[in-house]
């Protein structure tokens, strides 16, 4: 009876100093792993943003395979989440608050009817490699000093070991995966107001390098002639384009208003509101660019006009295609 009792003394005594310990270890946890994959950040962002892909390379997923899953909010959206039912996992729900593409995401996650969140966020930074990502979890463990014991000591094991590896199933799916075009930065501006001298072309496609360089040598002799200045960069006006029918104008800026003639137009443009990309790379390399600023725009509900192209860098003094600057600009319309 003795021997029961001391032994009952002890497991006491180190409750007691197990609750002690746990009083004096903070409440906040956080833990985070990173990796690097040879994918660029808008491909893995796409597999993280979207819960529907999550099946591919969550290590949850592949815990429980026949865990039941409920979809809501619109995909890449604040609002996109999901919650699961597992036998084997618990119950939970977890749902993005802050999206920002492709470079980072944050989550709340719920677990087995806890009130508190965790706040879990995805971080993507480009590498020359392809992408690192820092998958990170924060977890309030409250005043149980248990709780707090736990959150020091077997919580961070487990969350380390759950992001190790589905940092490795993520990297080997988003390898997998075709290049994804990086997505364009559009900003919203004022343009200038503009005097030019253009040339106009309808007809069938046909190699648009050639075209603008007859059209600008055009314009150039025309400058030369009448002894006239150009203004900044040669720009071109797209109207129109399809797979059977091109139109557009190829335009030179000026400081002065002047008649022209049947072949050399003047025309003018007022200050206005419109999006804008800076876009470094090749001409024909831009198309993509095109389809980004028109969804941007749907997005935003904004009407756009016909595009510019401003082709800033010379390309008789800079040989490297990739340092090409053409800005694209999209006035928008009342």
């Amino acid at each position: 009876m003795k021997t029961l009792k001391k032994i009952g003394i002890g497991l006491l005594a180190v409750v007691v100093l197990l609750a002690l310990i746990g009083l004096f270890l903070p409440s906040n946890v956080h833990v985070e792993e990173s990796g690097e994959m040879n994918a660029s950040p808008e491909v893995v962002y796409e597999q993280i943003a979207d819960f529907r892909n999550w099946p591919a390379w969550s290590p949850w997923h592949e815990m429980d395979t026949s865990m039941s899953i409920t979809y809501e909010g619109e995909p890449m959206q604040v609002g996109h989440g999901y919650s699961w039912i597992s036998k084997e996992l618990g119950d939970g729900r977890i749902v993005f608050t802050k999206v920002n593409p492709p470079a980072e995401l944050t989550s709340e996650m719920f677990f087995m009817g806890d009130d508190q969140p965790a706040y879990a966020n995805y971080k993507l930074e480009a590498t020359e490699a392809g992408t690192r990502m820092t998958w990170s979890i924060d977890f309030d463990m409250g005043a149980n000093p248990f709780g707090r014991i736990f959150g020091a000591t077997f919580f961070p094991m487990m969350m380390k070991k759950d992001f190790k590896r589905g940092l490795e199933k993520l990297k080997a799916h988003a390898e997998s995966l075709p290049a994804k075009a990086a997505a364009a930065v559009i900003n919203e501006v004022t343009t200038e107001a503009r005097q030019y001298i253009a040339v106009k072309y309808e007809g069938p496609p046909a190699d648009i390098s050639a075209q603008l360089g007859q059209m600008y040598g055009m314009l150039q002799t025309y400058l030369a002639t009448e002894k006239i200045a150009m203004t900044g960069a040669p720009f071109a006006i797209w109207h129109w384009w399809s797979d059977t029918l091109i139109r557009f104008e190829a335009c030179l800026p000026i400081g002065q208003k002047i008649k022209g003639t049947k072949t050399i137009l003047y025309g003018e443009m007022p200050a206005t509101a419109a999006i804008q990309v800076d876009h470094y790379g090749a001409y024909d390399k831009t198309e993509a660019v095109h389809y980004q600023m028109g969804d941007y725009a749907t997005q935003k509900g904004l009407k756009l006009g016909s595009p510019l192209e401003i082709y800033v860098t010379d390309p008789g003094q800079e040989p490297d295609t990739s340092k090409w600057l053409t800005q694209i600009v999209y006035p928008i319309l009342p």
